[in-house]
């Protein structure tokens, strides 16, 4: 499977000599990729490429990796901050992998007008857990900017994933990072997962170091953003279960309720080494792992082989993630599948000095 290929280069730690043999293969296009990433910002820093200004604040929420920093929740939660203190916020994102072109309103706060298969799994998460906030994809960001502004009356815009899309002026750039493997093997696309050079930190506002109860030591990363960018403001944060949702009838039973429990855990996401690491901490007892590649739409198929072994290996639940429950296929069978809801918990730094406005 291409995914978990993918996955095995990028891993610094893997040192087969097959993965070897591909990383060489690949380092044409990766220096390819990084001259066309480094044209690019020299445009943009050389104001031959120009930043659009719309007339609220922008705030953008995205990363340098591709895929699994955690960049959602901290959207979410970031959204609800801004919320409680009088803001109107509105959404963009690009929507990755979702039906259709132009800009869409998903979510006008009232009311969810896509399905995910529409709106790509993660705006569809967003607009169906935060109510009041409206959530509008598109690839043209600053389009759908304009149409936040002029139809929904935005104050704030956050951009999911928008580091790169530079295209539209910011007022903050918050560069979010997985402290479990920051930077992949550091080697750009396609032989690693950087989609710019490690440099681009200097382009950042504010880092957020996300799972930092998973990762390692973290002062090695405290120095190396400290020499790139001595301006920037840096946040630890993790990412803690909150509670179990069924999705028969909605019910929520606290985090508690999972230990000692048997479970297979069933996910389609860029990092499941985490979610599956968060079902262990919670006293779980994880009997089997399925994955599927990042944004897959399972079928009935899947879903039947996936209760089919967890009955084989005697589990009691199937545990599967906020963003794959989206994907869930319509009139499966959803008796014994339960939900990981998530949190932000920021255990260095706070919301203020991650925005740093005077909201």
């Amino acid at each position: 499977m291409l995914s978990h290929l993918f996955n095995r280069i990028i891993d610094p730690h893997d040192r087969a000599a097959s993965v070897a043999l591909l990383r060489g293969m690949l380092w044409l296009p990766s220096s390819l990729f990084g001259a066309a990433v480094g044209a690019r910002d020299r445009l943009y820093s050389n104001g031959l490429l120009r930043s659009e200004q719309l007339p609220v604040r922008v705030i953008s929420i995205g990363g340098i990796t591709v895929g699994g920093a955690g960049k959602t929740p901290l959207v979410r939660h970031l959204a609800r901050w801004l919320v409680e203190r009088g803001q109107r916020v509105v959404i963009l994102s690009r929507g990755y992998g979702r039906q259709g072109q132009g800009v869409a309103i998903v979510s006008d706060g009232s009311a969810v007008h896509l399905d995910w298969q529409s709106a790509g799994d993660e705006p569809f998460l967003l607009a169906s857990t935060l109510p009041g906030v409206p959530v509008i994809v598109g690839a043209d960001r600053t389009a759908a900017g304009r149409v936040a502004i002029q139809e929904l009356g935005a104050t704030v815009l956050l951009l999911d994933d928008g580091f790169q899309h530079r295209r539209l002026a910011r007022d903050r750039d918050i560069v979010v990072l997985d402290s479990t493997n920051p930077f992949g093997n550091g080697r750009l696309l396609p032989a690693g997962p950087l989609r710019e050079p490690v440099t681009a930190l200097r382009r950042a506002h504010a880092i957020v170091l996300t799972r930092v109860d998973q990762g390692e030591a973290l002062d090695p990363f405290h120095e190396q953003v400290q020499k790139l960018n001595p301006a920037a403001c840096i946040t630890e944060l993790m990412y803690r279960p909150s509670g179990v949702r069924s999705l028969t009838d909605g019910t929520v039973q606290s985090i508690a309720s999972l230990h000692g429990v048997p479970v297979l855990a069933l996910s389609g996401i860029a990092n499941p080494r985490s979610f599956e690491q968060t079902l262990e901490d919670a006293g779980a007892t994880l009997l089997h792992r399925i994955r599927f590649p990042d944004h897959h739409p399972f079928s009935q198929h899947d879903l039947r082989s996936a209760l089919r072994v967890a009955d084989q290996a005697g589990a009691r639940w199937v545990v599967t993630t906020e963003k794959d429950a989206v994907r869930l296929p319509a009139g499966a069978d959803l008796s014994k599948i339960t939900v990981i809801e998530i949190e932000v918990k920021i255990v260095k730094g706070e919301e203020k000095s991650i925005l740093d406005f005077g909201f």
